[in-house]
């Protein structure tokens, strides 16, 4: 096949908690978290990336994965949603199956962005939404729009793909179609407990072509996945 592009949005790796009884339910210390997630990636990119001609893995960072020091992140760079890829990239390199990969990984910045097809694609993590009353759409909105006004390169985005609010949403903005990804563990009990509302965990996926920015938009769920 032609092109694959797989985005690691953050919050792999849990380095802070948002409920009193969330560090009691991580399954893992940080290092056991940081193996699994490269064993992951590396896992993900021999099932996939042999099948592609050529292959690009766009990575940011999300709170989640921040080095902090009780709770205020040391610095924007220090990210281990970040260094989990940054790991497997240099594993990749030793295999010649993989040699077709790129990694383009954030450093300190919000957001990665990718052409595709003549699209501008690009990722985020929500926490970088400034805080504030409104939905989560309108959050993204507002800060699609300051990159945009901004001169900076998400503010150029055809297609925006957010995280860090654990459920699906889309909407099409027009110049800019906006997209969130689900949960990939489960589901988030927070989000349930504070909005009443249940969502489907999954990989989201979907296609680009020449015509069309997102076709066949679909959550991918697995069987263990469907289990939890």
């Amino acid at each position: 096949m032609g092109r694959l592009v797989i985005l690691g949005g953050g919050d792999i790796v849990e380095g802070c908690t948002i409920y009193p009884n969330q560090a009691y339910e991580i399954d893992g210390d940080r290092r056991a978290q940081v193996r699994n997630a490269v064993t992951f990636v590396l896992d993900g990119l021999d099932r996939l990336a042999p099948l592609f001609r050529d292959a690009t893995v766009l990575v940011v960072g999300g709170n989640h994965g921040e080095r902090r020091i009780g709770s205020s992140r040391t610095t924007c760079s220090d990210n281990d949603d970040c260094a989990v890829f940054e790991h497997a990239a240099r594993a990749a390199e030793r295999d010649r199956r993989l040699a077709h990969v790129r990694f383009s990984i954030a450093d300190a910045e919000p957001a990665e962005t990718l052409a595709v097809h003549g699209w501008i694609l690009g990722i985020a993590h929500g926490h970088v939404f400034a805080r504030g009353t409104g939905s989560t759409e309108q959050k993204a909105y507002r800060w699609y729009s300051g990159q945009a006004a901004g001169h900076l390169p998400a503010g150029d985005c055809d297609l925006l793909v957010t995280h860090h609010y654990d459920h699906f949403a889309a909407r099409d903005w027009g110049g800019c179609f906006w997209v969130q990804t689900p949960a990939m563990d489960g589901g988030s009990p927070h989000f349930t407990d504070a909005t009443s509302q249940g969502a489907d965990p999954g990989m989201l996926s979907w296609v680009m072509t020449p015509e069309k920015r997102a076709v066949d938009v679909q959550i991918l769920c697995s069987v263990l996945m469907e289990s939890i």
